[in-house]
């Protein structure tokens, strides 16, 4: 697992000159924040190569996938029923006017949907 200090000082794209996006940081850190505050899982997290933004991903064993995805373009995120046959049939895809607003539906997936 990466760290938020790895991925403040990931520096991406071709010539290895484009930051990851402060905001991005900062989204991540409070997804990690609330999650601890909470007595969730922490996901994992990550630079975007070759881009400004950065993800937290979690995984799990009972096929769920669920990511959420801060950088120039927004926040977005990704929530995978059956993750191994990638037909993403059972799928949600959104974009979030907030980080709070994300970590609510990752809260009730974590506690409703992923843990059942």
């Amino acid at each position: 697992m990466n760290s938020i200090e790895d991925i403040k000082s990931y520096m991406g794209g071709d010539n290895d000159d484009v930051p990851v996006l402060e905001i991005a940081v900062k989204h991540l850190q409070y997804l990690l924040d609330k999650c601890e505050e909470f007595n969730l899982p922490l996901p994992e997290i990550f630079p975007w190569y070759g881009g400004d933004g950065a993800q937290a991903e979690w995984e799990y064993e009972n096929d769920w996938y669920i990511e959420i995805d801060s950088s120039s373009k927004g926040i977005s995120g990704l929530f995978l029923k059956d993750r191994k046959n990638y037909g993403y049939e059972d799928k949600i895809q959104c974009s979030f006017e907030n980080i709070k607003d994300a970590f609510l539906l990752v809260r009730v997936f974590l506690e409703s949907v992923v843990k059942k």
